[in-house]
């Protein structure tokens, strides 16, 4: 009795929160959030977009926040009911760190891919001799400063070549919440301390390496008629852990990089220069890099911690 009640109240739960409006969270994806997380728990956290991936479907990648300015008046039978359900959520969320082996009160982010699953980077040369860590860890350094500040510009454009097509959705959908509710997210003192390629994976369509991202940065979100922050703080710190999931088209190996900006458009074969523009200037196709090189598919929080 008490297993149906909980998964009734559970996806009672869930209604609830995809009929609220959604505000998109700060930084890039949303990861960084007001409250700290992670360390590698056992489980994804969804209270601040732990998890960005062009594999899944999940609603509960975004942020949720409660409208204020709701003329709908609450009865006292809804208040009891809104009570006890956070309790709910409280007693819920205090078991899953425990379980994770988190600190008391801090969720846990999202879950490494476990290093049995993966193969050594050393590896990955003999399949294509050219490939470089080196290079690749630069790219992805550059590319994270890039996101953080599209994400400021509310402008992703730049950047269509270097996402799956599900991914920039994601993060599209963001800037428009962002948008349309009049918010800016700046991303400040942005400082990449790491890039690691923890290994790869290979499958009948993909290639797939793995990369820890460490960062620090300092965001709030601010309305953008009155300058005033509305989240986050311009002084706090926080020093973040993401999980980037990179994928190319099996059997593609590494070109210079003279040749992958030069590339043809694949509808109408006119040359393009993907460092410059996403878009075809003949036809309009939208050009991305995975036929070509690597792109990110995926993007997991794995931690947040603010000084």
């Amino acid at each position: 009795m008490r297993q149906k009640f909980a998964r009734v109240l559970a996806a009672f739960l869930m209604v609830c929160m995809l009929a609220l409006p959604v505000l998109a969270g700060a930084d890039l994806g949303g990861f960084s959030g007001g409250s700290d997380y992670g360390g590698g728990g056992s489980s994804d956290w969804g209270g601040s977009s732990s998890d960005w991936d062009s594999d899944w479907n999940s609603s509960s990648s975004s942020t949720y926040y409660y409208d204020g300015d709701s003329d709908e008046p609450i009865s006292g039978g809804s208040m009891i009911f809104a009570l006890v359900i956070f309790i709910v959520i409280v007693v819920l969320v205090s078991r899953g760190a425990k379980k994770s082996g988190g600190k008391a009160g801090q969720p846990a982010g999202a879950q490494r891919t476990a290093q049995s699953q993966l193969k050594l980077m050393g590896d990955y040369q003999v399949i294509d001799p050219n490939f470089s860590a080196d290079d690749l860890v630069e790219r992805i350094s550059n590319l994270y400063v890039q996101m953080q500040n599209a994400c400021t510009a509310r402008d992703l454009s730049s950047l269509r070549p270097y996402f799956t097509d599900a991914l920039y959705g994601q993060f599209d959908r963001q800037i428009q919440q962002l948008k349309a509710a009049g918010r800016v997210n700046h991303v400040d003192n942005i400082a990449v301390l790491g890039v690691t390629l923890r290994g790869w994976q290979q499958d009948d369509q993909n290639d797939r390496i793995i990369a820890e991202v460490r960062t620090r940065i300092t965001d709030y979100t601010v309305d953008e008629k009155t300058g005033a922050v509305v989240s986050g703080s311009r002084d706090k710190e926080k020093f973040m852990t993401y999980e980037y999931a990179l994928v190319r088209t099996r059997g593609r190996q590494t070109q210079e990089r003279e040749a992958l900006t030069s590339l043809h458009c694949p509808s109408c074969g006119a040359p393009l220069d993907v460092a410059h523009s996403a878009q075809c200037p003949y036809c309009g196709n939208i050009i991305t890099l995975d036929d070509h090189d690597w792109v990110v598919a995926a993007i997991r929080g794995i931690s947040q911690q603010t000084v």
